[in-house]
């Protein structure tokens, strides 16, 4: 299965940076970790999608809240770089895939219903 019995795929060196997550690495990385679902890094441009979430669904804006947090905490376990948490870097598909898996999914129905209403078509 390995090519040329490599072994298994390892990075070529450790990970570094500062490890210890302070309050703001968190709160920049909650919202950082939703923003960053749209490749957006800013942690206000992730407060801004989440309010829009809310909007949208209080489901949608709930399940993206949890997954960010798992998304904080697994990186926390992992120990990834502090820097990293706060970008965003580690939580974004996290907090797509809980929104994602909603069982009414309504990010997709409010969606719908906007082109709906901006095409004009009633029901």
């Amino acid at each position: 299965m390995w090519h040329e019995d490599a072994g298994p795929a390892a990075l070529p060196r450790a990970a570094d940076g500062p490890g210890s997550l302070t309050f703001s690495d968190l709160w920049h990385g909650f919202f950082a970790n939703i923003g960053q679902i749209f490749f957006m890094p800013q942690w206000y441009v992730g407060l801004i999608f989440l309010l829009g979430l809310f909007l949208a669904g209080r489901r949608a804006g709930v399940l993206a809240c949890v997954g960010s947090v798992v998304g904080l905490l697994t990186a926390w376990a992992l120990g990834t770089p502090a820097e990293q948490v706060a970008e965003g870097v580690t939580g974004q598909g996290v907090s797509w895939g809980s929104v994602r898996i909603s069982p009414r999914r309504p990010v997709r129905c409010i969606a719908r219903r906007s082109i709906s209403r901006g095409l004009g078509v009633r029901g």
